[in-house]
């Protein structure tokens, strides 16, 4: 289910890109004797066309100044004692198998 849900969210995104695309193709409807400046399609793709990409003035970059304070570990240190009844079947996780 999850992924039909995904499906079609993707299929709406690709039918809304393909739709503004698709607008472009509408001044083929257009007559010479008809006015752009009339239509509301017309008017709102020439608005899309004529946007800026590129800011006419790009703004000064100022990095802010961060001076993070470190603070230090204190060691933490554990005792290890040796036991003399350690057997080899303690460096594995489980016991032996009982006969």
């Amino acid at each position: 289910m999850n992924a039909r849900i995904k499906q079609y969210i993707s299929l709406l995104f690709l039918a809304f890109f393909l739709t503004t695309k698709m607008a472009g193709l509408h001044v083929l409807t257009h007559e010479d004797t008809d006015v752009k400046d009339d239509c509301a399609i017309c008017h709102v793709l020439v608005t899309e066309h004529q946007t800026a990409v590129i800011l006419q003035e790009p703004e000064a970059f100022v990095p802010d100044s961060f001076y993070p304070e470190y603070q230090e570990k204190q060691p933490i240190t554990s005792a290890v004692f040796y036991q003399g009844t350690s057997y080899s079947y303690h460096l594995f996780s489980r016991p032996p198998p009982a006969a």
